[in-house]
């Protein structure tokens, strides 16, 4: 078994062809096109992701990818990396090649000059990561919800639908008051200058220029849920959040949305969604993170109040 990292420019035509077969094999349901697959690991602010492979008599068994973006840390730029897309073959998935299938991605991260490497992995990955790549527990994030038609999210409660068309209209009503523009400036921020061109090129992402801020969000149905997600606000307060919200509402009127949601970390109380008890979400968005550079980077990092993270940070959606 070989094990080897290279950018996505170093690829070859075969090595793509084989990842996208991974893919479609490890994800059922879900497949890729290696057009597809280089124009998303491409579209970074560097021009390339970093990839690990694992190769077996010639043939890609497995895949960890790394994607790199620009964040803003102590006043400082520096280049992070979230890790995603990791697949294995079954036949080869056991810990010592996945534990070398990653410490392979890590050396080639800090050899391109990554600071620190983070990822939301999901309930399978996540004691993996935590106990075998020393990755750190941040707190996971948060999930805000503006329920539109309950009966959607569960259909028993269909009869609620009603009242609950009733509340979230009277809560985006009361946002209206919500004027505080103070704006929000946490130690680690996404660097503005790369980040947004990058990461809402698709046109699955919609653009809200609002007054004095902008917003993205993406229509997706998860969990037979279709729900307007409210991925990014830039500035951040609690005048512009809830700006957002009503704006992605009034857009997605025509969409049948069921569901408005924002995941991730808010230091304020928003009046256009409700913060869900971790015991009734849906799943849990683990946070880990590690650090490559302690020159730079230090143990600060490891707060999730200390972040400006959503799900604008990975490619969920």
């Amino acid at each position: 078994m070989d094990f080897v990292a290279k950018k996505t420019t170093e690829l070859t035509t075969d090595e793509v062809v084989q990842i996208c077969d991974v893919f479609n094999k490890t994800f059922e349901g879900h497949s890729t096109l290696p057009k597809e697959f280089l124009l998303h690991y491409s579209n970074t602010p560097i021009g390339y992701s970093f990839h690990s492979l694992m190769i077996s008599d010639g043939k890609v068994v497995g895949v960890h990818n790394n994607v790199p973006y620009y964040y803003i840390y102590q006043g400082e730029r520096c280049l992070f990396a979230y890790g995603g897309g990791t697949m294995v073959l079954k036949g080869y998935r056991d810990f010592f090649n996945f534990m070398k299938l990653y410490k392979v991605s890590e050396k080639y991260a800090l050899e391109e000059g990554v600071s620190y490497l983070f990822g939301f992995p999901n309930e399978n990955s996540h004691i993996l990561f935590v106990k075998g790549f020393r990755h750190r527990d941040l707190t996971p994030l948060n999930i805000y919800i503006t329920p539109l038609r309950v009966g959607s999210v569960k259909p028993s409660l269909k009869r609620l639908n009603l009242i609950s068309m009733v509340v979230s209209r009277f809560m985006l009503w009361m946002s209206n008051f919500s004027l505080n523009r103070n704006v929000t400036t946490p130690l680690v921020s996404r660097d503005r200058a790369t980040f947004t061109d990058c990461r809402f090129r698709s046109k699955k992402y919609l653009k809200i220029n609002g007054e004095g801020y902008e917003a993205a969000y993406a229509v997706s149905v998860q969990n037979g849920v279709k729900t307007a997600f409210l991925l990014d606000v830039f500035p951040m307060s609690p005048y512009t959040f809830n700006s957002a919200v009503r704006a992605m509402f009034t857009y997605t009127k025509e969409d049948n949305v069921g569901l408005l949601m924002y995941v991730g970390y808010l230091p304020f109380v928003p009046l256009s969604m409700l913060k869900l008890p971790s015991k009734l979400a849906p799943k849990n968005f683990y946070f880990t993170g590690l650090i490559l550079d302690k020159n730079k980077i230090d143990d600060r990092i490891y707060k999730t109040n200390n972040w400006e993270v959503s799900l604008a940070d990975y490619d969920l959606i």
